[in-house]
């Protein structure tokens, strides 16, 4: 098999306290329309993304429903024969396959399934980069159409470009131009702020420094004249003076 059609996900319950066993299997089904970018080469690159145990490919045979493992994760212990053949049933009749099918795992046949208590299976809903392009297109035409019709007006277009846009021209991005702005004895808070995501708070850091405090800074303006006190985050030399 080429292309993997569908892909369920069989959570089954854990056991003794264990978290639930989440297995993916890839079933293809030539009678009904899938997505045809689902491949077992993709579920391998995308694996880890996946949040699932183990993923297995099955491949209907004349005597048996051949099982094959794609990938797995190290730190979990695989399923008992058992219960992965209950798994593995109940995706199976899931899809519309008939009941009563016998599996081999990687070669190795499974003993007859048992009750599938407690076992959910639903389908992953899983879109390659061919229909994500093609659905992101159908969901911009308004938009462009929309676009195109403002253009054409007297109103026009006001376009709101971000910083990211400059960087291809060597200009810093945010991050890099507040650190570059930022004396010696301010770097320190600056940082602070850009790794707390808090742009405005560093780039006032840069601008007021660790030396001006906004509350001695208004009462002092308020007792040395009768002017209304400057707005926050303004420095006047004299609290820049005072406090050093």
């Amino acid at each position: 098999m080429t292309d993997a059609r569908f892909l369920w996900r069989v959570e089954i319950p854990g056991r003794a306290g264990e978290p639930p066993y989440r297995l993916g299997v890839l079933i293809e089904d030539p009678d009904r329309t899938g997505d045809t970018e689902l491949t077992v080469a993709w579920v391998k690159d995308t694996f880890k993304h996946l949040k699932l145990e183990r993923v297995v490919e099955i491949v209907e045979t004349s005597d048996f429903v051949d099982v094959r493992s794609v990938a797995s994760k190290a730190d979990r212990a695989a399923l008992p024969p058992a219960r992965m053949a209950s798994a593995l049933s109940a995706s199976w009749r899931k899809a519309g396959r008939p009941a009563g099918a016998r599996f081999k795992l990687d070669g190795e046949e499974l003993p007859a399934a048992g009750r599938a208590s407690g076992i959910n299976v639903q389908p992953m809903r899983i879109v390659g980069s061919t229909a994500l392009a093609k659905s992101i297109l159908e969901k911009n035409r308004p938009v462009q159409a929309a676009l195109v019709q403002s253009l054409r007006s007297t109103m026009g277009v006001i376009p709101f470009v971000g910083a990211g846009l400059s960087a291809a021209f060597d200009f810093p991005q945010w991050g890099d131009l507040l650190r570059r702005l930022a004396g010696p004895a301010q770097k320190k808070g600056v940082e602070r702020h850009l790794r707390e995501n808090a742009y405005e708070q560093a780039a006032q850091g840069t601008v007021r420094g660790p030396e001006c405090h906004e509350t001695g800074d208004r009462d002092h303006h308020q007792r040395s004249s009768d002017a209304e006190p400057p707005p926050p985050g303004h420095c006047t030399p004299a609290a820049v003076s005072r406090s050093a």
